[in-house]
């Protein structure tokens, strides 16, 4: 009954299915060795793609944000090393794969943390948000 998922990937592991004991034991020392660094990580789980993974840094502010994620980056690719895995950073490394790849997630908000998205009726910040994303 139903529709079939986006391209046939119904039989997969899907977000909340047991993640592989080697993966969890790759995963567990990525966030301690991320934490040790001042990289506060949460979230564990599969993602859409096979054998792909999701871990995700806390919400922080750009500047700090960015170099996390660059020190994440390499840092994954160290402790994917020592467990014999291999880190794919590209953001779609396998073409017709659904949720294969990279992908940061964003928020816009003003300096004193209005969100541009979040907007009232008539509202000046409407344009500025029109304006960012287009």
């Amino acid at each position: 009954m139903g529709h079939s998922s986006a391209k046939d990937q119904q039989m997969d592991d899907h977000y909340f299915g047991i993640i592989p004991e080697r993966v969890q034991q790759f995963m567990k020392q990525l966030e301690i060795e991320a934490l040790e660094l001042g990289i506060p990580v949460k979230t564990r789980h599969n993602e859409v793609a096979p054998n792909q993974f999701e871990c995700a840094p806390f919400f922080e502010e750009t500047s700090l944000a960015v170099d996390h994620n660059m020190l994440l980056m390499s840092l994954m690719k160290k402790v994917a090393h020592k467990h014999g895995f291999e880190v794919l950073l590209h953001e779609k490394p396998f073409s017709g794969v659904n949720g294969s790849g990279k992908h940061n997630n964003w928020s816009l908000s003003h300096r004193y943390g209005h969100s541009f998205a979040r907007t009232r009726k008539n509202s000046r910040r409407q344009p500025a948000f029109c304006g960012i994303c287009g």
